[in-house]
């Protein structure tokens, strides 16, 4: 079966949930319109890439930064320097650790260090992951630092032991490292051809050390520097791990944005246990353009190809690297960039499908951009892409009974196959949603990969989805490549509302205290230092005083069931027409997003009481605490209650307690000052 990775569910109700999650996904901003924002390129990213991981964890970048103080301070170069953590924990934050055991801060202190490690291939003689928690009690304080714990000191093993011996490396290192730039330069070569030498350099420089591991075992004494960029710029030996540091080092300098990726690769070499396979493996991604590619400096190295694995595509990378964000104990997992899935300067893909991700055509920008969302004004990063196959777009497919259907995946899970070309034309002005021989595609934040495909007949489900029992392969003309998206996690909305009590859809009548529960999409975590002590809710409403009238009492957060429950008492201020009330916790936030959680809103209005008396020919409603309400400049009464067009006043427009007044002209206006005036003067 076509999509026999799909699970089976009830397709009624789940065609229509996944079509609507599909348009909702790719029609973020102005999907045809001008974007707001252009993508900077004016700064790195490279450089504090996995230091931007750690924005949900306020500690875990305090401890990032103070391993970056570390560095420029010289405490790592001594090798031993204890840092104090009083005025970076609190001390109820060391007591939970202590006392009842609270994963917090080795969590944030793992994440850090693992961050860290992967951003700084300069600190070739530091071993981060030495660096220990130590926390006890002085006195009555509590007390925690950053030491060096049971190792003798900071230093990467088999490398530098003294101070003395760390100014003496960094001096030859960095003499090295501007040799490795100044090639990479040469001639005034632009960002692809720096990209080019400076892996020519490291290649032509480098001698693959594969004897290293296998000597270590023999009593011969192992070289720590294979595994930095030390080895291959000073020493010129290296395993992948050096290889691989040493380019991000020089691309670093060239300010060229470039990563580490960790994870295991497909040799077909027999390792130390003989059996030929995957084994451990590091390389880089550098970004091109807005695009991320895989270079390989390793392979390129030994299999004598320099340009076989340089700026690669994911589509010819996948078959032999696979990333694992878990590099070391502490769990954290690294996200590595989004690979493009062709090679740099490669447009189609081996199915025949034509990407265009990067160049403007007519008044389409493609590629990668952010722009400010119009309703909320939150910026946002969005990926356009154009898709054409056999030079055509879906509008001009469909005329050949070839019909162009995706899918994406926001998990490892893909959604229903849909014809968008389908819903374009039939939900659109004429040519919206193609440019050219391409279908447009505007995918969000929300979608990890998409994928296209050729098929042959046209949706057979609701809202443009393909029924997944009916899409076998005898179906499929072509399948193209998957698109990972960058822009993926780049942003995460705050929590809503999943389910309310109570689950009210109209108005509520009574007035009496009312017990209220909200239950949200995400796992719901204290704000940074606070407790369940803190957690309260905040009221508002249309009106700006509102709150000054309500009550809120006995609120509790149930961290086990992710349930926030309050008494609320409403007020009967302005309950003659309506008043919504919206509730929002305070001292929450979303685990994932760390944002403040949505409102959760209720309406309460007063009971309308109905008199039996007959006037005219309906009956008159009395609504207890009504306002008037300027409904008609005229006595309708007297014409019978119909309208200017003669068809009849509907009931609930004239059923009520009316004040009916009539604006006067300029003239009456001043006629009845005169009058007044003349009063005045008798």
């Amino acid at each position: 079966m076509f999509s026999g990775n799909v699970k089976r569910k009830p397709l009624t109700a789940t065609l229509f949930l996944i079509a609507a999650l599909l348009l909702s996904t790719l029609f973020v901003g102005a999907v045809f319109g001008v974007r707001t924002v252009s993508a900077a390129e004016n700064t790195n990213v490279g450089r504090t890439y996995y230091y931007d991981e750690l924005k949900k964890s306020a500690l875990a970048q305090k401890f990032y930064g103070i391993m970056e103080d570390m560095a420029k301070d010289g405490s790592f170069d001594t090798g031993i320097t204890e840092y104090d953590l009083s005025k970076t924990l609190k001390a109820k934050e060391i007591s939970d650790y202590l006392v009842n055991g609270s994963p917090k801060i080795p969590v944030a202190l793992g994440a850090a260090r693992d961050a860290f490690y992967m951003d700084h291939p300069d600190l070739f003689y530091v071993d981060v992951h030495k660096m220990q928690l130590s926390c006890g009690l002085q006195g009555d304080t509590y007390m925690a630092s950053l030491g060096t714990g049971r190792a003798d000191n900071y230093y990467t093993d088999y490398t530098v032991t003294s101070a003395a011996e760390v100014a003496q490396a960094k001096s030859e290192y960095e003499a090295a490292i501007a040799k490795a730039v100044e090639a990479a330069q040469a001639d005034g070569a632009d960002v692809v051809q720096q990209i080019k030498n400076a892996n020519k350099y490291i290649a032509d420089h480098t001698e693959y050390d594969d004897g290293a591991l296998l000597d270590s075992h023999n009593g011969v004494q192992y070289d720590g520097y294979v595994r930095t960029a030390y080895g291959p710029l000073v020493k010129g030996k290296a395993l992948c791990e050096g290889y691989a540091k040493a380019f991000k080092a020089v691309m670093d300098r060239l300010g060229i944005p470039c990563v580490l990726v960790a994870g295991s690769a497909y040799s077909g070499i027999a390792p130390l246990d003989g059996v030929a396979g995957y084994e451990s493996h590091m390389w880089n991604a550098v970004r091109v353009g807005g695009l991320w590619y895989g270079v390989d400096v390793t392979w390129n190295d030994t299999e004598n190809n320099l340009d076989k694995y340089l700026l690669v595509g994911d589509e010819f990378l996948s078959r032999s690297h696979i990333s694992n964000g878990v590099i070391s104990s502490s769990g954290f997992e690294l996200i590595y960039p989004a690979i493009r899935p062709l090679n740099y300067g490669i447009k189609q893909d081996d199915s025949g499908f034509l990407f265009e991700d990067e160049a403007k055509i007519g008044s389409t920008q493609f590629g990668y951009e952010t722009h400010v969302d119009a309703e909320d004004g939150i910026e946002r990063k969005t990926l356009t892409l154009g898709i054409s196959y056999e030079g055509k777009n879906g509008l001009e497919l469909m005329e050949e009974g070839k019909y162009l259907i995706m899918r994406q995946s926001a998990t490892d899970e893909w959604t229903y196959w849909t014809c968008m070309p389908l819903f374009y034309k039939e939900n659109y002005e004429e040519g919206s949603g193609f440019e050219g021989k391409y279908t447009l595609f505007s995918i969000n934040e929300t979608v990890n990969r998409i994928q296209f495909a050729i098929v042959d007949y046209a949706p057979d489900g609701i809202l443009y989805v393909y029924n997944p029992e009916n899409l076998t392969d005898s179906h499929i003309i072509a399948m193209s490549a998957v698109y990972a998206n960058e822009a993926y996690g780049s942003y995460v909305p705050a929590p809503y509302v999943t389910h309310m009590t109570p689950d009210e859809k109209g108005y509520i009548r009574s007035f009496e205290p009312l017990a209220v529960t909200l239950e949200y999409s995400d796992t719901l975590v204290y704000t940074e230092g606070k407790g369940n002590a803190d957690v309260g809710v905040s009221v508002t409403g249309q009106h700006s005083n509102i709150a000054d009238y309500v009550k809120v009492t006995d609120v509790r957060w149930d961290e086990a069931t992710n349930k926030l429950s309050f008494m609320f008492t409403p007020s009967k201020y302005y309950a003659h027409n309506c008043e919504v009330y919206y509730f929002v916790p305070t001292n929450l936030v979303g685990k994932k997003s760390g944002k403040v959680p949505e409102a959760g809103s209720l309406s309460f209005k007063m009971k309308q009481v109905v008199c039996s008396k007959i006037f005219n020919d309906g009956r008159l409603y009395m609504q207890v605490f009504g306002q008037p309400e300027f409904v008609s400049a005229s006595d309708e009464s007297l014409n019978e209650f119909k309208g200017k067009d003669g068809q009849p006043i509907v009931g609930d427009q004239r059923s009520q307690l009316m004040l009916v007044v009539s604006e006067p002209t300029k003239a009456e206006s001043d006629a009845m000052k005169d009058a007044l005036l003349d009063e005045n003067l008798d």
